[in-house]
């Protein structure tokens, strides 16, 4: 019998944003330059000067992306906080960060994202997002 794998695993922090083109939530691992240059126009739609995707080494590194889609207004987050290895899965915890209801926030559409690196791993991905609504009076 294989021992089970679990533990935490090590990433970086790549990109992340309040504005970009990702208008659907979105939650997603990519494996290969072919899907992140996809994932990356998404990203930069709509940007006045698009930047090149992030490098990364594919022969080693996979990326992590998490985007909430439209947010109505400013004051919304989203950030990767842990990556976990379960058995045969890998669970990212994702937390959004909301405005309260007194919260002043930018009156401009926002579309959070953020995205990391770690270590290649072909497990099958589990996406764990917790909400967070800040109160400031």
């Amino acid at each position: 019998m294989t021992p089970r794998r679990t533990g935490e695993i090590a990433f970086h922090h790549l990109v992340k944003g309040h504005y970009s083109g990702v208008r659907v939530a979105t939650a997603t691992v990519v494996r290969d330059q072919e899907t992140w240059n996809g994932l990356w126009r998404s990203v930069t739609f709509g940007s006045s000067s698009p930047s090149e995707p992030p490098a990364v080494d594919w022969a080693s590194r996979m990326v992590v992306f998490v985007g909430v889609g439209t947010r109505n207004t400013g004051g919304y987050q989203v950030e990767i906080t842990r990556l976990y290895e379960e058995d045969d899965a890998i669970r990212v915890y994702v937390q959004e960060t909301c405005p309260g209801p007194r919260a002043v926030v930018t009156c401009a559409l926002t579309h959070p994202f953020h995205a990391v690196t770690s270590a290649r791993r072909p497990d099958h991905v589990v996406f764990d997002f917790r909400m967070e609504i800040v109160t400031r009076e």
